[in-house]
């Protein structure tokens, strides 16, 4: 049969040089969890039966002209000069409006997988559907997940586990620690071949620009500024926001030890493998410009007297990721941002800091006028808050609403769906698949959702899935 998905490869088109040919291991008895009806019908994929479409992305049926990209990254701080796709592999591109990557994650070893297995769990790859698509929901800048499907295959992590083989649609796999690998090498030709692609294909309105690379390098801090802002916005926490897991496209991929707070916490930190706190929620927008410092030094052969310019790069970073922070937190209190406004957002996280307020219901709960039983301190603020409000004319409750989720998709929920995944039980997985379509409107189910966990079921810790 035709393949389906009139693949173009135009990432082949750089060279040997920025990947490597692999082949998806093959996996035993594959069987189709779910896939995408959305997804699959927005990229226009030509009508296949679930058999067949279980055969392609489980990778028993992918020619060898599926790559692994090679990229280098800073992770948590410290330097490596070779990383790359480990455990996944790049089926092809489709282009509707915009291009797009298809790729498998856990479909075994490749030329990067360092002495790992390349497999994925089935456990991590549900975190990662419903995470990645809770996101795109919630209109934050993504990749997606178009299926997955298990096998009978098992991969060994701290026991034996459920293998899976989950299918990523991402805007690009360009990373920041892409553009490092080249220059750690000194390859400024391919730095040069990177970025004039990289520019073709998600900032095409600066080609003719009189310094394109630098621009480049603008827009990508633009994009990101908005794209942690909005993380924030929610109360997510990546968990490993190392240059190799940044991406030019702005957008968030390769979701590992990611979760959602409960109750705030400025410095929260959920990954089991962030020890020093680097990845904490208030350190985000801060590491994701160290980043981007990096990006600058790549670009640094394109960019002739690029020190004043990267200066001014990164305080427009700043004050981009600062404008959006604002506009969103004073959106989600009911009001829109004017200067000034930072002190009341500032002294509400503290409050909520202070009285172990959940983040996402607190907001919900002020929308409904919730009467608190709290201190002095938290009443002079409610009263600055109603005073701030006073002043507004539009419809406080809307905006409200529209800026702030009934529920998200909370740490033990996701541990309670793997676990019964990992017994055979997908019910509440797909329940969840579907309410996660519509984080912004109250009903039975979405409230179901929003329940703060019991004491014994937090989960303080997550885990990468490698």
């Amino acid at each position: 049969m035709k393949n389906p998905f009139n693949f173009t490869n135009s990432y082949q088109q750089l060279g040997g040089n920025f990947f490597d040919f692999t082949i998806p291991e093959k996996i035993s008895n594959p069987q189709l969890i779910i896939k995408n009806t959305q997804l699959i019908n927005k990229l226009q994929i030509d009508e296949i039966d679930n058999e067949e479409l279980t055969n392609y992305l489980s990778g028993n049926k992918v020619s060898q002209k599926a790559i692994a990209a090679v990229y280098a990254g800073h992770q948590f701080g410290s330097f490596n000069p070779q990383l790359g796709d480990g455990r996944a592999a790049l089926l092809g591109e489709i282009k509707q409006d915009k291009t797009v990557d298809i790729q498998l994650k856990g479909s075994g070893k490749t030329k990067y997988s360092r002495g790992g297995d390349g497999k994925l769990a089935l456990g991590p790859a549900i975190r990662e559907y419903l995470v990645s698509e809770y996101m795109f929901y919630a209109g934050v800048a993504s990749s997606r997940s178009l299926a997955l499907i298990k096998g009978d295959n098992q991969v060994m992590r701290e026991k034996p586990l459920t293998g899976a083989v989950l299918t990523r649609v991402l805007a690009s796999n360009i990373r920041i620690g892409t553009f490092e690998y080249f220059a750690s090498r000194g390859e400024v030709e391919n730095i040069k071949k990177l970025a004039d692609y990289a520019i073709n294909r998600h900032y095409p309105e600066i080609e003719n620009s009189e310094n394109k690379y630098l621009e480049f390098l603008r827009l990508v801090a633009k994009n990101q500024a908005k794209l942690v802002a909005k993380m924030m916005g929610l109360g997510f926490i990546h968990g490993v926001l190392n240059t190799d897991n940044t991406t030019i496209s702005g957008e968030i991929i390769d979701y590992g030890p990611c979760a959602f707070m409960d109750a705030y916490s400025s410095n929260k930190v959920f990954s089991s493998i962030d020890r020093g706190s680097r990845y904490a929620y208030n350190n985000q927008a801060n590491i994701v410009g160290w980043n981007l410092s990096s990006l600058a030094y790549c670009l640094s052969s394109l960019v002739e007297d690029s020190k004043e310019e990267n200066q001014q790069v990164f305080s427009d970073y700043a004050l981009e990721f600062d404008k959006n922070y604002n506009n969103i937190m004073a959106n989600k209190l009911g009001f829109y941002y004017q200067n000034g406004d930072e002190k009341i957002i500032d002294e509400v996280f503290k409050l909520m800091q202070k009285y172990s307020l959940d983040f996402t219901n607190f907001f919900s709960e002020l929308k409904a006028d919730k009467a608190y039983n709290l201190g002095d301190d938290f009443n002079i603020w409610l009263n600055s808050w109603q005073q701030r409000l006073s002043q507004e004319k539009h419809n406080i409750t809307d905006l409200m609403v529209k800026s702030n989720p009934v529920f998200i998709p909370r740490n033990h929920i996701i541990e309670r769906i793997i676990t019964n995944a990992y017994e055979g039980d997908f019910t509440e997985f797909y329940e969840f698949t579907e309410i996660l379509q519509d984080p912004f409107t109250v009903s039975k189910e979405s409230l179901k959702y929003s329940v703060e966990p019991k004491i014994d079921e937090v989960v303080n810790a997550t885990f990468c899935g490698t």
